[in-house]
């Protein structure tokens, strides 16, 4: 008897501290701690990695809602300065020549939402039949392209429609089909070797 006594004492044959470790681990579980643990390396990454994600949406979000918004604009110029020559047409009988258009003393309030527009290139020609020639004033096209790299065109004998060309004069003029340089006067809104918008536009 006195030896079972013995064993079941000496059940355990782990040292002393080791014990005492594991009893107080026990109890403090028991009693409702709990033990604080930061995050790992892995966590902090992924955590990161979703936000860069997040970021990215977003910003691709918000650039495509900048795009139609100078997409939009640059469109709704074109309608009404569209608008505005077909209106100088109705009084004058023929269309404003080039210089008519552009200035300021042709008559016509001309305004644009200039910060919507390309300003790395002339970015704006308006175009119409040459004053000496027998259909003079008959048709007109104005181009345009937005700060997003897409290009504009209104005429005449056509709505507002996307050209894949830059704003040159050949965009202007061939929204109404002329091609002859001869036959044609134009001029440009934005002039790109001084950096400013010229005419009525000028700031």
């Amino acid at each position: 008897m006195q030896r079972y006594h013995l064993v079941a004492l000496g059940i355990s044959r782990k040292p002393l501290a080791l014990r005492d470790t594991a009893i107080v681990h026990s109890r403090y579980e028991h009693e409702g701690g709990v033990r604080q643990e930061g995050f790992t390396i892995v966590e902090l990454l992924i955590v990161i990695v979703v936000i860069g994600i997040l970021a990215a949406i977003t910003i691709v979000a918000f650039n495509g809602v900048q795009n139609r918004a100078h997409n939009t604009a640059v469109q709704n110029d074109l309608s009404n300065l569209a608008k505005q020559v077909r209106a100088y047409h109705a009084m004058e009988g023929r269309y404003p020549s080039q210089s008519a258009f552009f200035n300021a003393a042709g008559g016509m309030n001309l305004k644009v939402s200039k910060g919507s527009y390309t300003t790395s290139q002339y970015n704006m020609y308006y175009c119409t039949d040459i004053n000496t020639r027998p259909r003079a004033g008959e048709r007109f096209g104005i181009a345009a392209r937005s700060k997003t790299g897409q290009t504009y065109t209104i005429s005449s004998t056509g709505g507002l429609a996307t050209s894949t060309s830059s704003p040159q004069w050949q965009s202007a003029c061939g929204a109404f089909g002329e091609t002859v340089l001869e036959n044609i006067e134009f001029n440009y809104g934005y002039n790109l070797s001084t950096s400013s918008w010229q005419y009525v536009f000028a700031d």
